[in-house]
């Protein structure tokens, strides 16, 4: 029978003296204690080395890194208040050392980086640098809209979930990323722009959640959707003025589409087309459609009976 180690004593101040006082924190095991590091802001996880030899470390195995310039005072209204410079230069020293010091001898459980400012050249840095830990989830939001850093040869391989605000995919960065992530599943693209005229895909084998929120397709080639294991998908406005094309929905049950007023968003054909595709939901939810584009004679008859909204 094992038995459990002996509690940690720690001597604590108060009023009327010290007074010895259990630690039962530190008698967690590491992987509780990486559990509950998890949810505090990076500045926090890191501060946790002063409170004992044993804490000295930990932050540095801690399996999720999320970096935010907000936890430095950094947001839109900084810019104009005389005091930018100087948060963000503790904000990049921060991140550069966290990243520079973490341990990557396993892979990561989440990546996460939010900054309301663009500075190309530490945010490449950065964003390559969480990716080299082959994160499972992997968010970024980033204002304004740029550029995502060049990830040809990159590991995606354990990544589950991608969520993108605010990013153009001007360098194929969609048709490049799905089919290197054979086991994603959750894709979320916020704000983001395909912007390369060229053809525009989103393919992918394994993913099962899609939601494309204010996204704009700019180029005169349609958005083709190919996820034949897709179950749930979201399109919430955005302007997508040369149509989407959704190939090979077997999957799909559950669909939310909503169209801004003006018709350039999506054309009336490009609705009727879209309809078409979404012949195996059970739980349709529309919002903004042209009326003509339910004309019975104008839809597949399996749409006709289905319950939308």
């Amino acid at each position: 029978m094992v038995q459990p180690e002996p509690m940690v004593k720690r001597s604590t101040a108060c009023s009327q003296g010290v007074v010895g006082a259990v630690d039962r924190l530190s008698a967690l095991p590491n992987e509780l204690i990486h559990t509950v590091l998890s949810f505090l802001p990076a500045p926090e996880v890191v501060r946790t080395c002063l409170l004992s030899r044993q804490w000295r470390s930990l932050w540095r195995s801690a399996p999720r890194i999320n970096l935010d310039d907000e936890d430095f005072g950094i947001s839109m209204m900084t810019i104009h208040d005389g005091t930018l410079e100087e948060k963000w230069a503790k904000f990049e020293d921060f991140a550069t050392n966290l990243l520079l010091f973490h341990d990557n001898t396993s892979s990561l459980g989440e990546f996460r980086l939010s900054s309301s400012i663009y500075n190309q050249r530490h945010m490449d840095r950065w964003i390559r640098r969480g990716i080299e830990y082959c994160p499972s989830v992997l968010k970024i939001q980033i204002k304004p809209r740029f550029k995502f850093p060049p990830i040809m040869g990159s590991n995606f391989c354990h990544l589950k979930t991608l969520h993108l605000r605010s990013v153009d995919f001007g360098n194929h960065f969609a048709g490049l990323l799905c089919p290197n992530c054979p086991v994603m599943e959750d894709l979320e693209l916020t704000s983001c722009e395909f912007s390369c005229n060229s053809s525009q895909r989103i393919t992918s084998s394994s993913l099962k959640f899609l939601a494309l929120v204010s996204c704009v397709n700019s180029t005169d080639y349609p958005l083709v959707i190919t996820v034949p294991s897709l179950v749930n998908l979201r399109l919430i406005y955005g302007s997508y003025e040369s149509g989407i094309s959704l190939c090979k929905m077997d999957s799909l049950v559950k669909a939310e589409i909503e169209v801004a007023e003006y018709e350039t968003t999506l054309p009336q054909h490009s609705q009727r087309e879209l309809l078409c595709n979404l012949y195996n939901v059970t739980s349709l939810k529309l919002v903004g459609f042209e009326v003509e584009v339910f004309s019975p004679d104008k839809l597949p008859l399996v749409l006709i009976y289905i319950p939308y909204s």
